[in-house]
């Protein structure tokens, strides 16, 4: 995959990825006059596959986005666990590519001293969290941006 997709880009993809109106529409209201910006990333994870960002809007604190599967032929919304119920997942996105991991961070103050972050895997070919950590405690004058300080837990199947 290319990388440096512009907005003309992203409308060809739109008709094979077919993301969410309210998605393409935060895109458009978030970045009008964009020239550049295509809001997509294809990360590969072997065998064709690749896993999709769509930026949906800038967002205050943190982006949203949509993440899905792509093979070449279809793709597929993901269903995040941590992440349930949303159409758009509202967090700091990261991708290992060596790894294949993808990490998100949806901070629930500006300065990220708490909310919950989420490592997910795709070795194998299937999608699972490797590493999920919540801090509830938004005003510990303590309270750290390090999530690897914060409180390990599990999340619902």
């Amino acid at each position: 995959m290319r990388k440096n997709l512009t907005p003309a880009d992203r409308a060809l993809w739109r008709d094979v990825l077919r993301w969410p109106e309210s998605c393409e529409q935060g895109y458009q209201e978030s970045y009008p006059n964009e020239e550049r910006y295509s809001g997509l990333e294809f990360h590969r994870l072997g065998r064709g596959r690749y896993l999709v960002e769509v930026t949906c809007d800038g967002g205050g604190i943190q982006p949203g986005a949509v993440f899905m599967l792509y093979d070449g032929r279809r793709a597929r919304s993901l269903k995040l666990r941590g992440f349930e119920g949303e159409t758009e997942v509202r967090a700091l996105a990261g991708f290992n590519q060596r790894r294949r991991e993808l990490s998100l961070m949806s901070k629930a103050d500006a300065m990220g001293t708490c909310g919950l972050f989420v490592r997910y895997s795709f070795a194998g070919g299937l999608l699972r969290v490797v590493e999920a950590r919540r801090q509830d405690d938004c005003g510990n004058p303590d309270g750290t941006p390090d999530t690897d300080r914060w409180p390990r837990v599990r999340l619902k199947e």
